[in-house]
């Protein structure tokens, strides 16, 4: 199912953390100990290759473009619709944004992508 005629849709994957050298170490160390988690983080890169791997997989499957952001790396007007509900997965329809997974969807998903997928098909007809 091909998406001609519709304006292009954009989604936005953003993390509930930080992006640079310093964010990645705050988080791993946050992750140890327990006092920082990222649901989306999980099922984009994880701890192991394969969490990686089946997010590629899901990607490249996909009809949808995917952009996945650090909190800071935001475009302020994207910014000001996720506010504190991160980390989430956004659409850009032409110029406006808005929330289409949010953090407690993205709970319910378990890390795993099929779960992802299936939540995305629902929300958007299809992937």
């Amino acid at each position: 199912m091909g998406m001609s005629g519709s304006q292009v849709k954009i989604l936005y994957g953003v993390y509930d953390a930080d992006g640079g050298l310093w964010g990645e170490i705050k988080y791993i160390l946050g992750k140890i100990s327990g006092l920082a988690h990222c649901t989306l983080c999980d099922m984009t890169h994880g701890w192991s290759l394969r969490g990686k791997k089946e997010w590629i997989g899901f990607a490249n499957r996909s009809e949808l473009e995917f952009r996945l952001l650090h909190r800071n790396e935001q475009p302020s007007d994207l910014a000001k619709i996720t506010g504190d509900s991160i980390p989430c997965i956004a659409q850009r329809i032409g110029d406006s944004y808005s929330v289409i997974v949010s953090p407690e969807e993205l709970v319910t998903c378990e890390a795993d992508i099929r779960k992802l997928e299936a939540l995305l098909a629902s929300k958007l007809g299809s992937v």
